[in-house]
């Protein structure tokens, strides 16, 4: 729900810059679209080919985004949920990576 996430972010004082889309399905891309409305300047990122909901950006296996300036996302192509299923590995310096997945 685009409205409760732009609240979140506004109660701890962030800033939405990116929504990481995994895949096309509606209860996973259904709600770009209105949170480009609400944040305009926000990058809907979606696996290359994968046909998600609002993107402005597709990406390609292990294409690197940069969060701020310690957090690198790379895509991971991992299709098996659908063919163009994207996961995300957050890295930073010194820290623990995580990934998320969606349905993956």
């Amino acid at each position: 729900d685009a409205e409760v996430a732009v609240a979140a972010a506004a109660r701890l004082g962030a800033t939405i810059t990116h929504v990481l889309t995994t895949h096309h399905h509606y209860d996973h891309a259904g709600g770009n679209n209105q949170m480009k409305k609400l944040c305009p300047s926000v990058e809907v990122v979606g696996g290359r080919g994968e046909n998600v909901q609002g993107a402005t950006r597709e990406v390609a296996d292990r294409e690197c985004l940069q969060l701020g300036d310690a957090v690198t996302i790379t895509a991971i192509h991992t299709p098996a949920h659908t063919a163009g299923h994207t996961s995300y590995l957050a890295s930073a310096p010194s820290s623990v990576s995580a990934v998320f997945t969606g349905d993956a």
